[in-house]
C-alpha cells in the first residue's frame, strides 16, 4: 500500500516561486539575445561565422532550458492541486 506525506501548500508556494524565477531567466535570455545580436551585426568574418554557429547552438539549448523548466512548474502546479483535494475527495467517498 502507497503510504505519503505531502505539503500542498508548500508546493504552490514553490510553483508561484517558480514562475517568479522562469520570467527572471526569460527576461535574462532575452538581455543575453539582445546584447549577442548587438554584436552579431557588427561583426564581420571567420571568427563572426564561428560565433553565429555558437549563438544558434546557445539559442537551442536556451530554448530547452525554458521548455524544460516550463514543464516542471506545470507538473508541480498540477501535482499541488491535486495534492491539495485528495483529502476532501476521500472524504466525499464516504460521505453517506
Amino acid at each position: 500500500m502507497a503510504k505519503f506525506t505531502v505539503d500542498s501548500d508548500l508546493m504552490s508556494s514553490t510553483m508561484s516561486t517558480a514562475y517568479t524565477e522562469i520570467d527572471a531567466v526569460q527576461t535574462h535570455s532575452a538581455q543575453l539575445t539582445t546584447t549577442l545580436n548587438t554584436l552579431e551585426s557588427s561583426w564581420q568574418g571567420q571568427g563572426s561565422l564561428a560565433f553565429l554557429n555558437a549563438v544558434e547552438q546557445w539559442r537551442g539549448v536556451q530554448t530547452q532550458v525554458e521548455e524544460a523548466i516550463q514543464q516542471i512548474n506545470t507538473a508541480l502546479g498540477a501535482a499541488a492541486e491535486h495534492y491539495g483535494t485528495t483529502e476532501g475527495d476521500v472524504i466525499r467517498l464516504f460521505a453517506v
